[in-house]
């Protein structure tokens, strides 16, 4: 479908480096508005390891943060994890489901950077793409807290999951 190889190179680039473009061109999220810039300058530029989100609800939180930034961080390093949980498990579920879709049918993803989805397919909870990269929910529903997503690096990721 696309014929010129610096131009799927390109798109690879502006997908990894600015969430703003991966959002807007690649995610289609229309509603994209200056304050969306704002969100994106302080994922991408804030140096502390928590982030507080107050913006009122209907502002694309969700669609960003969990969405989007879930899959700028698998585009910049396809040897991560991702942990998603919610106070509600249906809606960890749910945010799972919306990243497949994009990574598959909803997005031109695959087209720029290759099948995501493994041989053995993905269960409703966990996904496992082809480049090493894992998604899980966690196994214990979150009762209290609402953790919209939360990275686990590689070398938490020894420690938290064995």
């Amino acid at each position: 479908k696309f014929k010129d190889a610096d131009w799927i190179e390109s798109e690879k680039s502006l997908c990894a480096d600015r969430l703003d473009y991966l959002c807007k061109n690649i995610l289609n999220f229309k509603d994209w508005d200056k304050c969306h810039d704002d969100l994106a300058d302080f994922l991408t530029n804030s140096k502390k390891r928590f982030k507080l989100i107050l913006m009122p609800r209907g502002h694309l939180k969700t669609s960003i943060v969990t969405i989007g930034w879930t899959i700028k961080k698998v585009l910049n390093d396809f040897d991560t994890s991702v942990l998603l949980s919610n106070a509600v498990w249906d809606k960890a579920r749910s945010f799972l489901s919306e990243i497949k879709e994009y990574m598959t049918t909803k997005s031109i993803l695959p087209e720029i950077f290759g099948k995501f989805e493994n041989a053995d397919g993905w269960r409703a909870d966990e996904i496992f793409l082809t480049k090493s990269v894992q998604i899980i929910l966690p196994v214990v529903q979150m009762n209290k807290r609402k953790l919209k997503s939360f990275e686990i690096t590689n070398r938490l990721k020894e420690s938290l999951l064995n």
